[in-house]
C-alpha cells in the first residue's frame, strides 16, 4: 500500500541517521550513545526535574543534512526541581521523531513520552534546544504520587527506587563535581566529555 511504503521510508530515514552517526562518527552528528552512570547523568544535565507531560507538539524541521524530519516538543510542567528549572514553570524537551497525521518517524534512541505521564527528566542544551541527557537514558516514569521512580536495568537508574534516593544521589554527584572544580582537577564529567566528543 502507498501509505505503508511512505511510512516505512520515514522509519528508514531515522534508522539511516542512527547508522550514519555510529559508523561515520561525523563531528556534526551526535556520536554513538554512551552508557552513563547516574552521577555523570546528573553532572551533565542543566535541568533535573519531576513534572507532568502537558503537551506533545510535533513538527518538521531540517536535521543534520537528512532534510526535514519530524520532531516532538514535549512540554513538561515542573512540579519538583532537583536542578535548574523552578517548580511551577514549564520546560520543553525536543525529541527526534513523532507523528503528524499519517506520517510517523521513530528513532530507537529517543525517549518516549505520553501526555499526562509524570516523569523524571535529565535535560541538557543541544543546538539551541533542551534534549534528554544521554537520549533515552535521561527520562523515567514516576508514580502519580511522586514517590517512586521506575528504572530499567539498561539505564542509569537500574531499578525502581524512591525519588528521595535519586535526589540524594544527585546531591552527592553535584557536591563531588563542585569539589573537583574547587580543587582545580578534572572530575568524572570532564574526563568523560573528553572521551565522548560530540556524544549527547
Amino acid at each position: 500500500m502507498p501509505g505503508s511504503t511512505k511510512k516505512n521510508r520515514r522509519r528508514l530515514t531515522l534508522a539511516a541517521f542512527a547508522v550514519w552517526s555510529v559508523t561515520l562518527g561525523a563531528s556534526s552528528l551526535p556520536a554513538a550513545v554512551l552508557p552513563y552512570t547516574l552521577p555523570l547523568l546528573a553532572q551533565k544535565s542543566r535541568h533535573i526535574i519531576v513534572g507532568e507531560v502537558v503537551a506533545l507538539e510535533c513538527y518538521r524541521a531540517p536535521f543534520h543534512g537528512l532534510g526535514d524530519v519530524i520532531f516532538t516538543d514535549v512540554v513538561i510542567r515542573v512540579e519538583r526541581s532537583l536542578k535548574g528549572a523552578a517548580a511551577g514553570t514549564e520546560i520543553r524537551i525536543q525529541v527526534l521523531g513523532g507523528e503528524i497525521g499519517t506520517a510517523f518517524q521513530h528513532c530507537a534512541e529517543s525517549p518516549r513520552f505520553v501526555k499526562g505521564e509524570k516523569v523524571l527528566v535529565f535535560a541538557r542544551d543541544y543546538q539551541g534546544a533542551l534534549w534528554a541527557t544521554g537520549w533515552h537514558q535521561g527520562k523515567y516514569s514516576v508514580d502519580r504520587d511522586g514517590s517512586t521512580v521506575h528504572g530499567d536495568p539498561k539505564l542509569p537508574i537500574g531499578r525502581d527506587v524512591s525519588l528521595a534516593a535519586v535526589e540524594e544521589e544527585v546531591r552527592r554527584a553535584m557536591a563531588s563535581a563542585s569539589r573537583s572544580v574547587g580543587e582545580g582537577s578534572a572530575g568524572p564529567a570532564q574526563a568523560a566529555a573528553k572521551q565522548e566528543g560530540a556524544a549527547r
